[in-house]
């Protein structure tokens, strides 16, 4: 589990980039906006091609299969 406040950009959003990257799911924040791009990352189930999601408690962030990380 990663603390929100942690990852919200000026707009009170959260930055998937730095989530993936900083959770070691990607090597680097471009590696990171790959897989976004490419639909290898969901948001709670769903596909997400944003870089910048609104908060909500308790988001799930998958990366490919099996990589989970939660924000709480």
């Amino acid at each position: 589990e990663l603390n929100a406040n942690d990852y919200k950009n000026d707009d009170g959003l959260i930055d998937v980039i730095k989530v993936i990257a900083v959770s070691g799911y990607a090597p680097s924040n471009s590696e990171a906006r790959r897989l976004i791009k490419q639909g290898g990352v969901k948001v709670n189930g769903e596909k997400c091609s944003e870089f910048s999601i609104p908060y909500e408690s308790g988001i799930v962030i998958a990366v490919g299969k099996g990589k989970f990380v939660r924000i709480k």
